[in-house]
């Protein structure tokens, strides 16, 4: 997802993200919160499926980018170089 900082285009003002930031700290930012629960890893377990993500693509990225991922109104286009560089595979 896009910056949402003003300074980098997007719609909040440095407070707002202050804000932001604050509430997820104070909420979710104390080592207990975990609870000795195990997050998972960042790292793949296993290998990609295309179909499973085109599936997950049209449920949850599609209303706002796009069926293809070109953008619309509600969200940019994910499908050029400068983007795809930025996300891993």
């Amino acid at each position: 997802m896009p910056a949402f900082a003003q300074r980098a285009g997007g719609m909040l003002t440095e407070r707002q993200i202050d804000g932001i930031a604050s509430g997820i700290l104070s909420r979710w930012g104390h080592e207990q919160v975990l609870g000795g629960a195990n997050p998972p890893s960042y790292a793949a377990k296993s290998v990609a499926n295309a179909d499973h993500g085109q599936l997950v693509c049209g449920t949850y990225c599609a209303s706002c980018h796009g069926s293809e991922g070109g953008g619309k109104a509600k969200g940019s286009a994910i499908t050029d170089d400068s983007f795809l560089a930025l996300v891993s595979d």
